[in-house]
């Protein structure tokens, strides 16, 4: 059988609802899939497979190693991680920044690609950006190399921190 929690708020359509939703999980839950529309989303310490889909808001991922892939249509993602991913990981966005913070010892193989923006890193990264006719792209081995990291926005900004 398929263990499932579902939350859903449907407000009324003539008075707004502010709904906020708090769950602890064991860090490894094999999966967490997510939608929202009009919501942050934040999660951290988690070692299972994510899946994130946002619509107008904003997504913060702390120390997540296992699999992820998020996407979101208008608004900002940030991700910091502490220690080397295990499984790749995908950050996608239609239109909003994304930021990634590499702190400690990381080994990863990541790919950036914008259409409509700006690719940044720090310095003693070594990030190589190539102008394209639309957009920009870069790669960069950080540490030794590794799991695949790709990020992606089609209008916005990708700054990579270390």
């Amino acid at each position: 059988s398929k263990d499932l929690l579902a939350l859903e708020t449907s407000p009324a359509r003539s008075s707004p609802v502010e709904t906020h939703y708090e769950l602890k999980l064991p860090s490894h839950v094999r999966a967490v899939e997510i939608n929202s529309a009009d919501s942050a989303v934040k999660l951290s310490q988690m070692t299972g497979a994510i899946t994130i889909s946002v619509q107008g808001s904003s997504i913060e991922l702390k120390d997540i190693s296992g699999a992820v892939r998020t996407k979101i249509v208008k608004g900002e993602t940030k991700v910091t991680l502490n220690k080397s991913p295990g499984e790749p990981q995908e950050l996608s966005s239609i239109s909003g920044d994304i930021e990634l913070r590499l702190h400690g010892d990381i080994n990863a193989d990541i790919s950036a690609e914008t259409i409509d923006g700006e690719i940044e890193a720090d310095d003693d990264l070594e990030l190589k950006v190539e102008k394209r006719t639309m957009g920009q792209s870069a790669t960069v081995r950080v540490g030794t190399g590794g799991v695949a990291l790709s990020i992606k926005t089609i209008n916005g900004d990708i700054r990579i921190k270390k």
